[in-house]
């Protein structure tokens, strides 16, 4: 399988029987493809029973029914069009474009499934089929090959916290697929800033086409991502050069690598690169390509803190710090001997400014960037990952009344400060 941006794939199985009625009638056959690999349910998996269909007809042939009392495919789940189970026909059904299934022969069932891929997946694609009711052995195929549209080159560049337009290392994009980068789309090349604004940004760089004839338009950087217009699609294999860049940081960010972003979806359909974000549940709108540590932080973040005095009382809308009244849209509360504070919050009165706290609705992660550690907490998860390792709650981050609350102590711990808990005030004492 090529993998195409705007179109899907098929992938063809094709079970035969060796002695007539092997496989049993009424039974399932499930298969279990990849997460990142899903069945375009619209169009519909098709099916034959001729012996030797071709690939390369796949769309000319009809559709196997997936509803009704005869239907012969189900999927597990709407959501997760990864995984579908195919019900072995009667005999004398039929099952595709007036085709007969005949228990009195030995049957060949050749299905054509039509997949998209997720942008930033490669290699083998297989399939786990499993049958032992319907007559079939356990079995895994590798019935594809997902393969890179582009290849990116670009080495390592130290940098220091707290200058501007430092020069980081050049950047090659080369196509593998003639033709893919489609014209009125954009090619983006973002850096990983953990989602906190203007922490890590691109601010110069200077675009050419130095291989092939595909046509660039002039280029922008808007909030620290550069953004390549696609004029018009190669007919040759082409490559963009990136030049003369310069990243600014902040003195958020701590010391270590951060990735190189190629192609993420900044509107939707409007990508170079990928056009299938929307399938499986949004969970496909990542970056088509990755390159690891392409900044290394080589000075530690800034550790100037401020004085931290804050306290906040259960069932009250308002905390103190520094003796200022702070009015909040939610109050604390205890569930399991914890006290649960409004992330937002919290991480307020340990001296983080809302601008470095970022919600990742997708994977419901929120981000905390302190100004010495970087701390991120997963809705459900008992586990704070950390600049300085991970840390293990006794308890979890909750959605309650529309606001993520997180264990006060564990959290500002994890922020670098200290907790006091006053029992007959119901107070928890925040100082750092």
């Amino acid at each position: 399988v090529q993998t195409n941006k705007d179109k899907y794939n098929w992938i063809q199985v094709t079970l035969k029987e060796t002695v007539k009625d092997s496989l049993q009638s009424g039974r399932f056959i499930d298969f279990d493809l990849p997460e990142e690999v899903q069945v375009v349910k619209a169009a519909g998996i098709r099916a034959t029973l001729d012996k030797d269909a071709k690939l390369k007809d796949a769309a000319d042939f009809s559709e196997l029914k997936d509803n009704g009392d005869d239907a012969l495919i189900d999927f597990d789940d709407d959501k997760d069009l990864s995984n579908f189970s195919v019900t072995v026909p009667e005999d004398g059904a039929t099952v595709a474009d007036g085709e007969i299934w005949n228990a009195n022969k030995a049957n060949t069932l050749t299905l054509f499934i039509p997949v998209t891929i997720q942008a930033d997946y490669t290699g083998d694609v297989k399939v786990d089929i499993k049958g032992a009711k319907a007559g079939i052995d356990d079995t895994t195929l590798t019935v594809a090959k997902a393969v890179p549209v582009v290849t990116v080159e670009a080495k390592t560049t130290d940098v220091k916290n707290g200058v501007q337009k430092q020069a980081v290392s050049d950047i090659k994009i080369t196509e593998n697929v003639i033709g893919y980068m489609n014209a009125g789309t954009t090619l983006t090349v973002a850096l990983d800033n953990l989602g906190l604004t203007n922490a890590l940004v691109f601010d110069d760089a200077k675009v050419e086409v130095t291989a092939g004839d595909l046509e660039i338009n002039k280029i922008t950087i808007k909030k620290g991502v550069i953004n390549i217009p696609i004029k018009e699609e190669s007919t040759k294999p082409s490559t963009i050069s990136i030049t003369g860049i310069t990243a600014t940081l902040n003195r958020t960010l701590p010391e270590g690598g951060y990735d190189l972003k190629i192609g993420e979806a900044i509107e939707k359909g409007n990508s170079a690169l990928i056009d299938n974000e929307k399938y499986n549940d949004e969970d496909f709108d990542v970056a088509p390509v990755t390159v690891k540590g392409y900044i290394n932080i080589v000075t530690p973040a800034d550790t100037n803190t401020v004085k931290v005095n804050a306290s906040f009382v259960i069932g009250k809308t308002s905390y103190t710090n520094n003796g200022t009244e702070v009015t909040m849209d939610a109050a604390p509360y205890i569930a399991k001997n914890r006290t649960m504070v409004p992330i937002r919050y919290i991480a307020n009165a340990c001296g983080v400014t809302d601008e470095n706290i970022t919600w990742n609705q997708a994977t419901r992660t929120a981000t905390i960037s302190g100004p010495n550690n970087v701390v991120t907490i997963k809705m459900g998860s008992n586990t704070i990952t950390t600049s300085n390792g991970v840390i293990t709650m006794d308890t979890v981050a909750v959605n309650t009344g529309n606001r993520i609350y997180v264990p006060a102590r564990f959290i500002a711990n994890a922020l670098g400060a200290t907790v006091t808990w006053d029992a007959a005030t119901q107070t928890v004492g925040i100082t750092k």
